[in-house]
This record gives C-alpha cells, structure tokens and sequence, in this order.
C-alpha cells in the first residue's frame, strides 16, 4: 500500500523556469538593459553557479541599485507569473485526503506560495 508520494514540486506540476527568467527579463527592461541569458542558464536545476541577476545589472548600468528591494519585487513578480500557469498535463490529481509531500531545488518559499 502506497502511505506517501513525494513530487519534485519546482518544475514537475508547473513549468516554473520561465517564470524565473521572465520576472528577471521585466526588471532588466525597466533599466534598458539586455537579459544575460547565457549566464542566466548556468543557474537553471538549482545550480547557482556564482551569477548573481541584481549584481549582473547593477554592473551593467552602474547603478547603485537596493538589491534586496529588487530580489524582493523579483520574487513577487515570479510567484505571480507562477500561479497564472496552468498544471503540466502529466501532474498527477491529487486527492485532498492524500499524504504528498514536496521537494526541489526552489526556496523554501516555494510550497507556501502555491498554497501548501
């Protein structure tokens, strides 16, 4: 008898990864400034590889730019874009009753942004 499923909630049930980019790409085009998709993908499968997208623009424009005002704004923006994204047509229904549990590479606040 199966008691408990764990999904690798980032990116099985929702397509997140161009959320995340995308929410860059607004703030980069609000300073005019082109998207560095190249460093941008060596982050992608939770591996941060040393780039960092606020430091990345504040170098680009010489800004002095509030970088937690920015990752903040960022990350509101993403959970927004993620919640208008439909379910994965291979995500399982889940019955409210079952016993699931979630995992990823994503920030802890990822299970509480879509509703778990």
């Amino acid at each position: 008898m199966i008691r408990g499923l764990i999904f690798d909630f980032d990116g099985l049930m929702v397509e997140t990864e161009s959320s995340a980019r995308d929410s860059w790409l607004e703030i980069y085009r609000e300073y005019a400034c082109d998207f560095p998709h190249t460093l941008w993908s060596e982050t992608l499968g939770g591996s941060r590889g040393g780039f960092d997208a606020c430091v990345y623009l504040a170098e680009q424009t010489g800004l002095p730019l509030d970088h937690e005002e920015l990752h903040a704004r960022r990350q509101q923006r993403k959970r927004e874009l993620v919640a208008a994204e439909p379910l994965l047509p291979a995500s399982p229904n889940i019955s409210p009753r079952a016993n699931v549990g979630a995992c990823g590479s994503a920030s802890r606040q990822a299970p509480r942004a879509a509703g778990w």
